[in-house]
């Protein structure tokens, strides 16, 4: 703002401070006013400006450390922010920031302050809260809008010339409705931070206990003494989470207020003597309460019941809830659906993998071992190579542990030093995995062989979480293509090993390699099913 305009806009508020001497009998009664506003909004200036055909003047209420240079700054920020505008109603409201730049130093505590302009054809009336940095700002423009009306009433009033008793019966029902207006003001703001934290809670459950923390987090704002949620369409919803450990765990099947609410894509609510109880499962665990309020969102229902009615404003914020949470709950059944088709695919992959090495054994069974001796001899060690490759080797009546001393045994016959880390826990693996690992960890070390010029070699096994971990340790000569990726090996004609990282890919694992100092790791983690 250009700080000579201001200065003009300041000798004019200060010629009006001299002229305020001699306003009409009106003046004290909006003064009495003014300093009402200032209390409600514990502030510390409040300024009312007012024209009529009746009355005009300004009238102001200051606390005692408040000075008027100070009050002359806001009022003429806010004359100057009036004409910019243009409009004849309208709110603002003055940040301390935009105050103290005007205030030439002047020391002062950051102050705020909340203007209120209203007009009609008869009149003009401009309010002013001014208060110190912190105080509400629902509670300021609470306070201006209320000075408004009064003002209004009141000068309206002396077109007709009312009595100065009047309007001081009048004064008490002006501070009823600041209070009301007040508390209407808090009590949004507080029911919008209820629902925030709710939301907050709700998005930081774990994957594990998710409708159980919805469940709880909407019963937790309101009177709800019993909940449960249920998933699915309403011909066959399954009830996934309760508040008892007793309450119902089985399928709706289309029947009872949950499921109507779903159909219905509605809030159902009601008296539980009124559901008939015994029909549905959730009827029987709310028979003891006095009433239920059923809420649907994405997917699903919850379903809460009480011992007292349930008030329409509890009704309506559960059901901003819901609205607030529907996109949360839809990403939750999206990653459960996405989980289960993983679990799908691991499980189909294990099952198609075992199907193939019981076919390759029975094959090898049923051969003519003659034919078969005289084939090998025909091979050299190239073909050797491909045919492991492409058939991997079965642990056949042999454990994983068994089947990696054999490996350790090959290695040393290479001139290689190997050990197991933990092979305790090679036995508590399920057989398909077993199976796999020992598949992984024979191409790994046939690589080691072939190309790494290892002189020690390092195998560790570990469970944990659901999960096989392999790490193979050696101190060969590394990789000459890029890390990281499935892909990578010493040798491009690695093709094995590619493809038994592929393998473990398919049931949901992962295969790394990387280089820390003169080690070459390898680290295959597997699902367990």
């Amino acid at each position: 703002m250009d700080k000579s305009a201001l200065s003009s806009d300041l000798s004019l508020v200060r010629q009006k401070r001299v002229d305020r001497a001699t306003a009409s009998t009106s003046q004290s009664e909006i003064k009495a006013l003014a300093e009402l506003a200032m209390a409600a909004c514990d502030g510390l200036a409040c300024m009312i400006q007012w024209k009529s055909p009746a009355s005009h003047g300004t009238s102001t209420a200051t606390t005692a450390s408040f000075s008027n240079s100070a009050l002359d700054t806001v009022i003429a920020l806010v004359e100057r922010r009036l004409r910019q505008a243009g409009r004849s109603d309208q709110s603002i409201y003055l940040r301390a920031g935009e105050i103290a730049a005007h205030l030439n130093g002047e020391a002062t505590a950051p102050i705020e302050a909340a203007v209120l302009v209203s007009s009609d054809a008869d009149m003009r009336i401009v309010s002013v809260a001014v208060a110190a940095l912190g105080r509400s700002p629902n509670q300021m423009r609470a306070a201006a809008q209320l000075a408004n009306e009064a003002v209004g009433k009141h000068l309206r009033e002396l077109s007709t010339e009312e009595s100065n008793e009047f309007w001081r019966a009048r004064s008490s029902s002006n501070a009823e409705r600041l209070t009301e207006l007040t508390r209407h003001h808090e009590a949004a703001a507080a029911e919008q931070a209820l629902i925030e934290a709710t939301v907050a809670a709700c998005s930081k459950v774990s994957a594990r206990n998710r409708f159980a923390g919805l469940g709880a987090a909407l019963a937790g704002t309101g009177p709800f003494d019993t909940w449960m949620v249920a998933i699915g369409p309403p011909e066959a919803l399954q009830i996934v989470a309760s508040s008892t450990p007793s309450g119902p765990r089985t399928g709706l099947k289309g029947a009872g207020v949950i499921a109507d609410a779903i159909r219905r894509s509605t809030t159902v609510t009601g008296r539980t003597e009124r559901t008939g109880i015994g029909k549905s499962a959730e009827d029987q665990a709310f028979a003891p309460y006095a009433a239920y309020i059923c809420v649907p969102f994405v997917g699903g229902a919850i379903a809460l019941a009480a011992r007292r009615e349930i008030a329409h404003g509890e009704q309506h914020r559960l059901e901003e809830l819901v609205r607030w949470l529907n996109p949360i709950i839809e990403k939750w059944l999206l990653e459960d659906e996405l989980n289960r088709l993983q679990q799908l695919v691991r499980t189909l992959g294990v099952r198609l993998f075992t199907a193939i090495d019981h076919e390759r054994q029975r094959i090898a069974l049923e051969s003519d071992p003659s034919e078969a001796r005289s084939i090998l001899k025909q091979l050299d060690e190239v073909l050797r190579m491909r045919i492991r490759e492409l058939r991997p080797a079965t642990l056949g009546r042999s454990n994983l542990l068994e089947a990696l001393g054999h490996e350790i045994r090959r290695l040393s016959d290479a001139g290689i030093k190997a050990r197991i880390v933990h092979p305790e826990k090679a036995k508590k693996l399920g057989r398909p995995i077993q199976q796999l690992c020992y598949q992984l960890v024979r191409e790994a070390l046939s690589n080691v062989i072939r190309h790494a010029e290892a002189t020690r070699v390092t195998i560790a096994i570990t469970k944990r979480d659901g999960l096989a971990r392999i790490v193979i340790d050696d101190n060969g000569k590394g990789f000459h293509v890029r890390k990281g990726s499935a892909a990578t090996s010493r040798h491009t004609s690695g093709s094995g090993l590619v493809g038994m990282a592929e393998r473990v890919e398919l049931m949901g694992g992962k295969v790394s390699f990387e280089r820390i100092d003169k080690i070459t790791r390898l680290t295959a983690e597997i699902p367990e099913l």
